[in-house]
């Protein structure tokens, strides 16, 4: 069965260097430049990816990032990048005042307080010509 190019994530080059990945079952783009490379508590990692014009993925968009985390992890490793385990979600799937959701590449989710540092990673709209 041949497989469906269309939904699979891709590698995104430039200047033949890998430096981030299409997801277009969710229509977006992950950049691996943007995801910060120091642990920030909730509120940060929100106003980080407003800083680069993005946003956090919601929990929706982190699961289905999830169902092809294999595809993402493969093509960052072809960048040198390596992802860590968990990863805060938007304001849309917040939980509560003091805690809000991040999810595991074990495809685990859970919510946990806004002021425990974990990585951000921000979600570029995907351009329809990339």
């Amino acid at each position: 069965m041949e497989e469906n190019t269309k939904i699979v994530p891709s590698a995104i080059e430039k200047d033949g260097k890998v430096i981030g990945v299409r997801i277009p079952v969710i229509n977006k783009a992950l950049y691996f430049g943007e995801i910060s490379e120091k642990e920030m508590e909730w509120r940060d990692a929100m106003a980080h990816a407003e800083r680069l014009g993005r946003k956090l993925p919601t929990l929706k968009e982190a699961h289905l990032m999830l169902y092809f985390i294999d595809e993402i992890k493969e093509i960052a490793q072809q960048a040198g990048f390596d992802f860590r385990l968990w990863w805060w979600t938007s304001t849309e799937s917040q939980y509560s005042a003091t805690n809000a959701w991040l999810v595991a590449f074990d495809g685990g989710a859970g919510y946990n307080y806004k002021y425990f540092e974990l990585p951000a990673v921000p979600l570029a709209d995907l351009d329809p010509d990339a």
